[in-house]
């Protein structure tokens, strides 16, 4: 009986560190090219709500980074590009679907994927110039008569400026490019408008 209690916390205390190995696999598979290189085809041909709930991922998929610029770029506004699927890509697919004469289904199918398909990568490089620098703000009150005494309510940092230009998320940006500073001269990398 001992070594059957033993084994059995031998195997799972395995099975955990391997969760954990997969689950740091992931966020640290989160690069350029595993974002310009991720095919469409390892997406559930399922609606992208359901396939959230089953794969219960905690970090960006670089297929759905993919799939939701490519969308952006198509004019079906995914929402926040962020590496997360959930009821706004769903959307956008099932608008992208209804715009190029589909079966509107909100799967990421063959169709689907012939419609998006393109060579250009969808993650790129910005420089930050010294204007970008420029244009932030002091922190915004919170008190509207304060915010009201104000000439302009801009952004308040260069992360946030840059993730708004580009779509995506801050934390998402900010995780593309960790170890990057977001001050002038610097490259990061964004989601690329395309050609």
């Amino acid at each position: 009986m001992r070594l059957a209690m033993i084994t059995f916390a031998s195997v799972f205390a395995a099975n955990v560190m391997a969760a954990n190995t997969q689950e740091l696999a992931e966020r640290a598979a989160l690069t350029e090219a595993t974002i310009n290189d991720a095919s469409l085809d390892t997406i559930a041909a399922e609606p992208l709500e359901q396939a959230n709930e089953t794969t219960g991922r905690s970090a960006p998929d670089p297929a759905i980074v993919r799939l939701q610029i490519l969308l952006d770029r198509a004019g079906a506004s995914p929402g926040v590009i962020d590496g997360f699927d959930g009821e706004n890509v769903h959307k956008a697919v099932e608008a992208l679907e209804t715009m190029r004469g589909l079966p509107v289904d909100g799967k990421v199918d063959p169709d689907l994927v012939a419609a998006l398909a393109t060579a250009e990568p969808v993650v790129g490089h910005y420089t930050i110039t010294e204007d970008d620098v420029a244009a932030i703000v002091p922190p915004i009150p919170s008190d509207y008569a304060e915010m009201a005494k104000r000439d302009f309510l801009g952004y308040t940092s260069v992360e946030e400026a840059i993730a708004e230009r580009f779509h995506m998320d801050i934390d998402f940006l900010k995780q593309l490019n960790a170890g990057t500073p977001f001050t002038a001269g610097s490259q990061v990398l964004v989601a690329a408008y395309g050609p």
